[in-house]
């Protein structure tokens, strides 16, 4: 990768050097004696995500509804989204029960599996649709509120509102992005981590919540038609052996993710 382009800040060695801390220095992935893909690390905190997108994919996304256990796939997505910091009080998802991650997995299974798709309208279709979902009111007072569950509300509304058992959910592109990469595997998660590695690349600005889906797509988009980056992704799973649920979107994820907490140090 060329270093001297002013408007593409990051090396094939920045990373090169990101796959091998995130996948192996960690301890998340155990190589073989030639150093290669040996087996997951399940003691490890990033393996939530391969239990996680292992369920749904296999679980859920495959199989008819009469068939699915919605609530064990809602344990699978509930324990992904806590061992990544998704469940704070911030965002109220902390106040929600399983019943809520049940119906998240029917929302997920009722949109498709995304897995081997490259349609931007259907990635911002998802979106969109576990935005609406995520922002839709909820009492936890048995039944008995003084709104419709079926308005759409924000979070500061929630915390207005006259029944104090109302809970909306602040859909912010780091949640959405983090469920479609925990049960899609191949779009990457928005996560402050990330939007600081991606503002080096192609001149992007970064992604910030008043951006739109579509503003977003671009800007991931202008990454993977750097030939360079798609060359690497391609050449460090092949050299390392990784499993094919281990897409470009997902190895990019993990480098920008471990870049950023670098920059923020």
């Amino acid at each position: 990768m060329n270093k001297k382009n002013n408007k593409c800040q990051l090396t094939s060695e920045a990373l090169e050097e990101a796959f091998e801390e995130f996948f192996f220095s960690s301890g998340y992935l155990i190589t073989d004696e030639e150093g290669r893909f040996k087996e997951i690390n399940w003691k490890h905190r990033y393996s939530s995500w391969d239990l996680c997108y292992d369920y749904f994919q296999e679980h859920v996304l495959e199989k008819e509804k009469h068939e699915i256990d919605f609530r064990q796939a809602g344990l699978h997505l509930g324990f992904y989204l806590a061992s990544w910091g998704m469940l704070r009080g911030s965002s109220n998802l902390l106040e929600c029960g399983i019943e809520f991650f049940e119906k998240l997995t029917e929302k997920i299974k009722n949109i498709g599996n995304l897995k081997d798709s490259a349609d931007v309208d259907k990635f911002k279709n998802a979106y969109e649709e576990i935005e609406a979902f995520l922002e839709t009111r909820r009492c936890n007072n048995d039944n008995k509120c003084c709104r419709k569950e079926t308005e759409k509300c924000s979070h500061k509304e929630s915390k207005e509102n006259s029944c104090e058992k109302c809970i909306c959910v602040s859909a912010t592109h780091t949640l959405v992005t983090k469920i479609m990469l925990g049960v899609y595997g191949n779009f990457p998660a928005l996560d402050s981590r990330f939007n600081r590695t991606l503002q080096k690349y192609e001149g992007c600005v970064g992604v910030y919540e008043k951006d739109n889906p579509e503003a977003v797509w671009d800007k991931i988009n202008r990454i993977y038609k750097i030939e360079e980056v798609s060359k690497i992704l391609e050449q460090l799973r092949k050299e390392y052996g990784l499993p094919e649920k281990f897409s470009n979107p997902k190895i990019l994820d993990a480098l920008f993710f471990t870049i950023g907490d670098k920059k923020k140090k």
